[in-house]
């Protein structure tokens, strides 16, 4: 492994003199990597260290309001003066699906602050329609277009989205190099994005329904929690996404002695084989981001073009 670090070293110089191939400088871990799955960039070089099936079709499941917070960002300037009315359709959809909510009812007022903070730390699906619904001009349906458009635009080839939220939906899926993609463009283009996604606990406002401090949200990331069997200390954000159909995925950052990280999985088992629930997407990105950490820190190299592309 202390090759492939000086291996790394040298590789990184290369799109300094000659055009960014993302497999050129990609290796491959020594241990068991659970999801199905994976793209690991260096955020500082604008390189992939690692991938794993990148171009695989997976449903995002919950990963698609990473997307979802994307377009709110860019038609809406001031999340905490700006509010947003609960309409009955966002609540006709879920009905039934057992999607996770943070508990907003129909007519009910919020700040475009909280209902991204409990869309994107609480994974609250009727904060994601609620979002849609009066961005996309009270049509879900044109947020979807818009969705999809902004994919295009970021240079996704293997993503269509039908829906804001991420419940499933055949028609709805993507690829761990284009959810790599997306991700990265978050994080690079929002700092409200990064505030959000990376907060761990969170206090609700009041609304025309809720008394302040109504509820308080955590993170459903459990990397970045102290108490819990998964809590890895260089770990940020972003999101977690789980359904039968996809299995458990996970976006996240981390973030140690000055070299930064964004990494992808998808697809990690849900159950194991005596059919106990597993979280084996929490255990790949520790082990990934521990693995990078050991093998390819390098900080004094110079920092890629950010013209350069996964």
């Amino acid at each position: 492994m202390k090759k492939l670090a000086v291996l790394l070293s040298v590789l990184i110089l290369f799109p300094l003199l000659m055009p960014f191939k993302a497999d050129a400088v990609t290796f491959t871990p020594n241990f068991t990597v659970n999801s199905e799955a994976a793209v690991l960039i260096n955020l500082d070089k604008d390189i992939v260290v690692y991938e794993k099936n990148p171009t695989k079709k997976i449903y995002p499941a919950s990963l698609t309001k990473i997307m979802t917070a994307i377009i709110v960002l860019d038609h809406v300037q001031d999340l905490d003066n700006t509010e947003f009315e609960a309409p009955l359709v966002v609540f006709d959809e879920l009905y039934g699906q057992g999607a996770s909510a943070v508990g907003y009812s129909r007519g009910e007022i919020a700040t475009v602050t909280d209902l991204m903070y409990s869309m994107l730390m609480y994974s609250a699906c009727e904060s994601a329609g609620i979002l849609a619904y009066n961005v996309g001009n009270e049509s879900i349906p044109n947020f979807v277009d818009m969705m999809n458009a902004k994919a295009q635009e970021i240079g996704c080839t293997g993503t269509n989205f039908v829906n804001p939220h991420g419940l499933f939906d055949e028609d709805q899926y993507t690829n761990a190099h284009d959810m790599a993609l997306i991700a990265k463009y978050a994080v690079e283009n929002y700092p409200k994005f990064v505030e959000i996604a990376c907060t761990t606990e969170y206090t609700m406002k009041a609304t025309n329904y809720q008394a302040e401090g109504w509820a308080t949200i955590y993170h459903t990331n459990k990397m970045l929690r102290p108490s819990s069997d998964y809590y890895y200390q260089y770990a940020r954000g972003i999101k977690t996404g789980t359904l039968d159909e996809s299995g458990r995925n996970l976006v996240s950052m981390a973030r140690k002695d000055g070299n930064n990280y964004l990494l992808v999985t998808m697809g990690a088992p849900m159950y194991d084989a005596d059919g106990n629930a597993v979280n084996g997407q929490f255990e790949d990105h520790k082990n990934i981001y521990e693995w990078a950490f050991e093998n390819f820190s390098d900080r004094k190299s110079t920092r890629l073009n950010s013209s350069h592309r996964l």
